[in-house]
């Protein structure tokens, strides 16, 4: 997402921040498939497989494959406790990112009322359209990284006998799911935007108040900037 908002008229110091990222996320992914080979030696030969195919030509780091278990299924024998180990982290990973929903689509509705009320000029106008479109940005992340942490478990819960409790916790997530709390919120229409079941949802083993006090606290601490902007006149 950094990449691809770095646009033609970047700074010198941004495409070096970007850069200095770039190699350090290579460095880790790199300390981690060493390690990886040294418990699943075979991954070594799918990636070097991968290298031919592509003629051995650089991958870009964020398309770099890390070969987690869920997609080495059909490919190698994973010992059981891999496949545990990816299951918690990817049912962390989705409950964690529906916290982070929740509280960017909170943020969203309330830029739009404040954009609403307060802002006044092409000046203010520029800026509040900017800060809205970066949390939509953030929204539309998070929602691919959902996508993909439960479309992992479902890979996961065959070999592992999971049930499908799990399944009514973490409902598939679509874009008309994407909306605020109240029927006030993101412009929809008075007592007819029916509830999302992001917002019915509770956590299947996270601490569910601390969940919410954290997203309340990133809430509250994202959203006194915007209204720090545009609630003084210009």
């Amino acid at each position: 997402m950094d990449i691809a908002s770095l646009g033609a008229h970047s700074t010198s110091l941004q495409q070096a921040k970007l850069l200095e990222r770039s190699n350090s996320l290579r460095r880790r992914i790199e300390a981690w498939t060493d390690i990886q080979h040294l418990y699943i030696p075979s991954i070594a030969v799918i990636r070097a497989r991968a290298d031919q195919q592509g003629g051995g030509n650089p991958v870009a780091v964020q398309d770099i494959e890390l070969l987690l278990p869920s997609a080495l299924q059909g490919r190698l024998v994973v010992p059981i406790d891999f496949l545990r180990y990816e299951w918690e982290l990817r049912l962390t990973h989705a409950e964690e990112t529906l916290a982070e929903l929740r509280s960017l689509l909170l943020m969203r509705s309330m830029m739009y009322r404040s954009k609403e009320r307060h802002m006044r000029g092409q000046k203010q106008q520029t800026k509040g359209q900017n800060l809205i479109k970066g949390v939509q940005q953030r929204i539309t992340m998070a929602a691919r990284k959902y996508r993909q942490s439960r479309q992992a478990l479902i890979t996961l819960a065959t070999p592992l006998l999971q049930s499908s409790s799990w399944e009514t916790k973490l409902l598939t997530l679509s874009d008309d799911d994407l909306v605020g709390l109240t029927s006030l919120d993101d412009d929809g229409p008075e007592g007819r935007k029916k509830l999302s079941w992001i917002w019915k949802v509770q956590g299947m083993h996270l601490d569910e108040d601390k969940n919410t006090q954290l997203g309340t606290y990133c809430f509250i601490s994202d959203c006194a900037i915007f209204l720090k902007l545009f609630s003084s006149p210009s």
